[in-house]
């Protein structure tokens, strides 16, 4: 299972895996903040990622994938390493149900390369 808090919303992951069946679950992880770092010149602008910082919640969303597709995904994703953790999965009313294990592409090298643009963000 994947979290996803950037880019990787469900439209990209199902055309990155070639799968329109994914379904995505509102979800959050504790003690990671999104940030926004690298450079990426298909977004023109930087990029999210996740750092450790105990207190923060950041919200996203949950999708579970095969092993192939993960394979798949990893092609696109050069510049991360997966990291591992434990996500709150919601209702879609945000009601808490219940936690996960699951891993979360992090930048290898998080340095500060200027803002994202409104096209990212979107």
């Amino acid at each position: 299972k994947i979290f996803s808090y950037g880019s990787n919303g469900i439209a990209q992951l199902r055309a990155r895996v070639k799968s329109s069946d994914l379904v995505s679950r509102p979800a959050s992880v504790s003690n990671w903040t999104r940030i926004f770092c690298l450079h990426s010149g298909n977004w023109r602008g930087a990029v999210a990622s996740l750092v450790k910082n105990e207190g923060d919640v950041t919200i996203g969303s949950v999708v579970e994938l095969s092993d192939e597709q993960v394979s798949l995904l990893d092609k696109f994703e050069v510049s991360y390493h997966k990291e591992s953790m434990r996500a709150m999965v919601y209702s879609p009313d945000g009601i808490p149900e219940h936690e996960l294990d699951v891993f979360a592409y992090v930048a290898d090298k998080p340095s500060w390369k200027g803002p994202p643009s409104e096209q990212y963000l979107v």
